[in-house]
């Protein structure tokens, strides 16, 4: 399934780094896959509708060693009204 969130009400929520080793440095080439972790919903402090989604990207050596993980928690607040997205 796809995940379809609105930039118009969308805003970057959290954002964490976990490194496996010491950081990579300066020039060393990395591959990133990112995956959607998890959506889900949740009723906000107002009453509203806030929907939530984590994006992990994995940075991998060209060997295939995990170098460092992103995980980024996005956030969709719900149309004026209290409509459902």
């Amino acid at each position: 399934d796809k995940v379809h969130l609105d930039p118009q009400r969308g805003m970057h929520a959290e954002q964490e780094y976990v490194f496996f080793g010491p950081p990579p440095r300066a020039g060393t080439r990395l591959v990133a896959t990112s995956r959607i972790d998890s959506v889900h919903e949740k009723v906000g402090k107002r009453g509203g509708k806030l929907g939530f989604a984590v994006m992990v990207t994995e940075f991998r050596a060209e060997d295939g060693t995990l170098v460092a993980e992103a995980r980024l928690t996005g956030v969709e607040t719900a149309v004026s009204g209290g409509a459902d997205r």
